[in-house]
């Protein structure tokens, strides 16, 4: 069953994007088929891990890598956006408490720690808060029905 619904994901991939860009197209499809591999052992991935799933091509656009994240996040919710803080009481990056002050946040460009409360310039919040991205859990249903 698995296989099936993998198959259609990856034909409505590359129909939604044939006439936009294959690129990206390719992207998407080896991201996706890289997560459907037991995606519940995938709860955090980096930019890295996701680039390194399609490094293999000759060359990787460094724009339709990053469309093509958000694309299996916004159009098709296969993957979810999150993000980790650097709490300094604990001296470690955890989840935030809360992922829409974050959203948020980067929107309005009001850029703070969400540990401390502290204000943050554009590059202190970058590398303070980190974003990471899970398989979506109707992805992982689907997967394993």
């Amino acid at each position: 069953m698995a296989h099936k619904y993998i198959e259609a994901l990856l034909d409505n991939i590359k129909t939604q994007l044939s006439d936009i860009n294959p690129d990206m197209a390719h992207i998407c499809v080896d991201i996706t088929i890289y997560i459907s591999k037991v995606p519940e052992s995938k709860s955090h991935l980096t930019f890295q891990d996701l680039y390194q799933t399609v490094s293999n091509r000759e060359s990787v656009d460094e724009d339709d890598f990053y469309e093509a994240v958000f694309f299996l996040i916004r159009r098709l919710q296969i993957l979810e956006q999150k993000h980790e803080a650097l709490n300094p009481k604990l001296g470690r990056y955890e989840r935030v408490p809360d992922e829409q002050e974050i959203i948020e946040a980067i929107s309005e460009r009001d850029f703070f720690n969400p540990f401390t409360g502290q204000s943050l310039t554009l590059e202190e919040f970058s590398e303070q808060v980190l974003p990471y991205f899970s398989p979506s859990t109707s992805f992982i249903r689907a997967v394993n029905a």
